[in-house]
């Protein structure tokens, strides 16, 4: 039966060193969305700005679950100076965000009434249906962030979608994206130019039912 309240408050600041060796506590639910043939990037773009967000927190019943709502729009430019294999050409339009209380409350937010009568129905409307869209539930490492998130900066983000080869097992390679970020703030140079820096580790199965997780095991988001 779905809830019709949402859980407890989960202290935000509780996170544990080792976010990838549980699913206990906040989660991100994070889709890449991919526009539909029909509609240009600009028109994509204002519609899921203007009119499919705030639906989407209009709609309180729904949205009492989500802890955080954020979306990031790709930029519709190549961005110069960045290592050649980083692939600029992706499909993917951005990011939208959603943080959730629990692994748990994810089933309970998707599967309310309203989203099947309210929301659903309109992401059609914009986002691919292909099965081209990329979904991932992730637990975020915070690793810099000096300037609280509720503070607006305006500022570029750049999200790093990585994936993990083939011959790493869940812990090693989540262990190894962790590193790899503290490694970027030990440089003076790198780090004097960030704003924040975390990295979302991708959950362990199972994968919620309904959605195909993506091929992407951590976003470092910079």
């Amino acid at each position: 039966m779905t809830k019709g309240l949402p859980g407890p408050w989960v202290d935000y600041e509780a996170a544990g060193p080792t976010p990838w060796a549980n699913n206990q506590g906040i989660v991100k639910f994070i889709e890449f969305p991919v526009r539909i043939p029909a509609m240009s990037r600009r028109a994509f773009h204002l519609y899921w700005m203007k009119h499919h967000s705030p639906n989407v927190m209009n709609v309180t019943p729904f949205a009492q679950f989500m802890r955080k709502y954020t979306t990031t729009h790709v930029y519709p430019e190549s961005v110069p100076g960045l290592p050649a294999h980083y692939r600029q050409t992706s499909h993917l339009e951005g990011a939208a965000e959603v943080w959730i209380n629990s692994l748990d409350e994810v089933g309970d937010w998707l599967g309310h009434p309203l989203y099947a009568e309210l929301v659903q129905p309109d992401e059609p409307r914009f986002i691919a249906q292909d099965g081209s869209v990329e979904v991932i539930v992730a637990k975020e490492e915070r690793l810099y962030e000096p300037e609280r998130d509720m503070t607006e900066t305006g500022m570029a983000k750049l999200f790093l979608l990585v994936a993990k080869r083939p011959n790493l097992d869940h812990d090693t390679f989540h262990a190894a994206a962790s590193a790899y970020g503290k490694q970027i703030l030990q440089r003076p140079a790198l780090r004097s130019l960030l704003r924040r820096l975390v990295v979302s580790h991708k959950l362990r199965e199972p994968a919620l039912e309904g959605f195909v997780p993506a091929d992407i095991d951590a976003v470092l988001e910079l």
